[in-house]
């Protein structure tokens, strides 16, 4: 059947040969010569842009094999460190750091697993918000449910097309993290939705005779719930569990990519500011030259002769000034011409001081 908006039409999720060109493509973007003239921090840009150029038909739509992503992941750490395509370079810090967002250590480069699900739970949040969609009408009809739906029921079709089965496998992965907000009540059903602490609630006996309200907005007064209905409709015990339930005061919280992406990441993306290092180094009003210093520094990772004796680039360790072993404390605080230099300067430190 071909492609379609550059997706391949047959792809099942088993085979890469699908995926091959769109692969080969990043490579051969991220690969290309003319961008290893770019510093450390523009590098870091291109990889995210080129990663999010690469979502915008194919990870929007399919769950990538486990077999292609490692090869993306090295690409991208490999464009990272080196100076050329021909070398291997020196991976000075491991990809897990690169990966923490800024404010956390990191560089925020985008891991491509967990960026493929973010990008697929966003068409499975749409498909359950606007449930008037085509889409959303034919995947309820051929699946019986909407992607979030059937991963609450346990249902699994083998037989759905691979783009159903990522949706599917989008929402099961962010089904912790999917909460139930009443709202208005307008289209909740006291009996018949699981909207007190996920379960299904019942009257109290002998009240079905009497017309009891059906919808949860005829247990509301001015968006706060109105306790004589409560506990005329209920027992104590269930009525306690809906007087628990929080009545927001406006709509509820939209997804978004972003959220989603550090959701699977285990952390919560935070650049409000604060007190810790992290945050000070990336708001200080310097170039981005010394803040990649200083993130080197702080991981022990500039290519003194001591480092690149620890991994058998060099065999001499000794300082060309002083002949004392070459570390970075060496180099900043000990070597005798640094004392110079610092003492020398405008700030007129004395690193004697604060040895």
């Amino acid at each position: 059947m071909g492609n379609y908006l550059r997706c391949p039409m047959e792809f099942d999720g088993r085979s890469t040969v699908p995926l091959k060109e769109t692969v080969e493509k990043v490579v051969k973007c991220i690969s290309s010569c003319k961008f290893y003239s770019l510093s450390h921090m523009g590098r870091c840009v291109l990889i995210n842009s080129v990663l999010v150029a690469l979502a915008s038909h194919i990870m929007l739509v399919y769950l990538f094999p486990k077999k292609v992503l490692p090869k993306i992941n090295s690409t991208i750490f490999r464009f990272f460190w080196g100076g050329s395509w021909g070398h291997k370079p020196i991976y000075w810090i491991k990809g897990a750091t690169l990966k923490q967002s800024r404010f956390e250590g990191g560089f925020s480069i985008r891991d491509v697993e967990s960026l493929n699900l973010a990008l697929l739970f966003k068409q499975t949040w749409r498909l359950e918000k606007n449930q008037n969609l085509l889409a959303d009408r034919v995947f309820n009809q051929k699946y019986g449910g909407s992607p979030i739906s059937l991963t609450t029921t346990n249902v699994r079709n083998k037989k759905a097309s691979w783009a159903a089965q990522s949706l599917i496998k989008s929402a099961a992965v962010m089904k912790t993290c999917i909460g139930f907000r009443v709202r208005n009540g307008q289209n909740v059903k006291i009996l018949e939705d699981k909207w007190v602490k996920n379960s299904l609630i019942k009257f109290k006996d002998g009240t079905l005779q009497v017309n009891p309200p059906r919808r949860v907005s005829e247990l509301l007064l001015n968006n706060n719930w109105n306790a004589g209905e409560v506990r005329r409709w209920f027992y104590w015990d269930t009525a306690q569990k809906i007087f628990s339930i929080h009545m927001p005061q406006y709509g509820g919280r939209e997804y978004s990519v972003k959220s989603g992406y550090w959701q699977l990441e285990g952390k919560i993306f935070n650049s409000s500011g604060g007190s810790s290092f992290w945050n000070l180094l990336c708001k200080a009003p310097i170039s981005q030259r010394w803040r990649w210093f200083c993130w080197r520094l702080v991981y022990n990772a500039l290519p003194t002769r001591y480092n690149l004796w620890k991994r058998k680039v060099c065999t001499d360790t000794s300082c060309i000034f002083c002949g004392e072993v070459k570390t970075a404390r060496h180099l900043l605080i000990h070597c005798e011409l640094s004392k110079r230099v610092w003492k020398a300067s405008a700030l007129g430190i004395n690193t004697e001081d604060n040895m």
